[in-house]
């Protein structure tokens, strides 16, 4: 080996060695710090707070009806919450399933609120959860999504953390369900790690990802930072908002590690799909800025990346390919601790079996959607979506 490969190997694997060690240190934070995080476990309220449930729909009708069951079926006192539906814009039987179960009188305090299509708007889902907003005078505000239901306690679940501990933003736990295939399977074991890595995050601080899907807030709190005004970008209705209430109350951001308050939903059912969904996630990636949320993103994609290409290096170059098998064994070492614990929490270990495949799987598609989030366009609910480009 000549003097510059020498050091152009040398670089490479300093740089590999560096990549997987900050990544692995990052996972053991997470794991020792979901482990120190305790267990909500009260499902009754010590007291009594009015809330706003905000539900933003677009298209649901295949959706909608189970959604709706599980909202009515809460054990939190009828008369201190009311459901606010807002439709955006559907075509399909949306709006008649909500009137219907309007009729039905299952929930005692709903509101049906259409916002037809207006052009130029862009983060439709955001002006439907401000629209929701503004019809309630509730204390504290609950968003979720149609494709969701949830089980019986989650509301006082909610409820019973807030007023022990005050926060400003509540990130309640999701989880997937039904899944038919190892595609599906293999969705649900990665959201599982990425709830830990949700948990753990917010609580050393430094929250790093939230879902729409169930989050909590006081509307004080969302007016203070001026809810979405200003943001075009369509997706991150969750974490942009969240990144603007860390701006305010730094600290005061807490995960709610309660089995009874997971909101489940489903996997998406094909490829084309859950590319889709996952460029949505990431098309909101321009407005983290340089903080602890691009960073690790960041460090995540260069992992990925070199695990995926040093293994193709590490077949050609015995010497690199001994350095290479240690990292890529500690990495699948704490990855499957991580998704241990992350299952454990949700009771669905059997989900384990797919972590090899899973393991692989992920790697290529997070550098795959780094690659497709540089393009402008993605679709989801009909629309096509045009990332906006921005400065900050």
């Amino acid at each position: 080996m000549n003097t510059e490969l020498h050091l152009v190997f040398w670089a490479g694997s300093f740089f590999c060695v560096l990549v997987f060690s900050l990544y692995l240190i990052l996972q053991i934070v997470f794991f020792i710090t979901w482990i120190g995080m305790p267990a909500e476990n009260e499902k009754k309220t010590s007291g009594l707070t009015k809330l706003a449930l905000i539900l933003p729909v677009r298209n649901e009708a295949m959706n909608l009806q189970a959604c709706l069951n599980s909202i009515s079926e809460q054990d939190y006192p009828q008369d201190l919450f009311e459901l606010i539906v807002v439709d955006d814009d559907s075509n399909d039987r949306t709006g008649e399933i909500v009137n219907e179960f309007i009729a039905s009188g299952r929930i005692r305090n709903i509101k049906y609120v259409y916002l037809p299509d207006e052009p130029g708007v862009k983060a439709h889902k955001k002006r439907a959860l401000t629209a929701g907003i503004q019809e309630t005078d509730a204390e504290l505000i609950v968003t979720t999504d149609a494709d969701c239901v949830a089980g019986k306690f989650w509301l006082s679940a909610i409820v019973s953390f807030y007023k022990r501990e005050s926060p400003a933003l509540i990130i309640g736990p999701v989880a997937f369900q039904g899944e038919e295939n190892v595609f599906e399977r293999m969705q649900s074991l990665e959201f599982s790690g990425l709830q830990l890595v949700t948990g753990a995050s917010a609580a050393l601080g430094s929250p790093l990802m939230c879902s729409g899907a169930n989050l909590a807030y006081p509307r004080t709190v969302f007016e203070e930072v001026k809810g979405y005004e200003g943001d075009e970008v369509a997706s991150g209705d969750d974490v942009l908002l969240m990144k603007r209430i860390a701006q305010k109350h730094s600290g005061s951001i807490r995960f709610l590690k309660s089995v009874q308050a997971i909101v489940y939903t489903s996997p998406q059912k094909t490829f084309p799909a859950f590319l889709q969904q996952r460029k949505r996630w990431s098309s909101k990636f321009r407005k983290y800025g340089t903080g602890p949320i691009a960073g690790v993103a960041v460090l995540v994609f260069l992992c990925n990346l070199l695990f995926l290409a040093g293994g193709l290096v590490a077949i050609f170059t015995p010497a690199f390919g001994r350095v290479y098998l240690i990292l890529a064994v500690a990495k699948l070492i704490i990855d499957f601790l991580i998704l241990f614990l992350a299952t454990s929490f949700t009771n669905r270990k059997k989900l384990l079996w797919v972590y090899l495949p899973e393991l692989f799987f992920y790697s290529f598609y997070v550098v795959l959607i780094a690659w497709l989030g540089l393009q402008t366009q993605y679709s989801w609910k009909g629309r096509q979506n045009e990332q906006v480009r921005t400065s900050d």
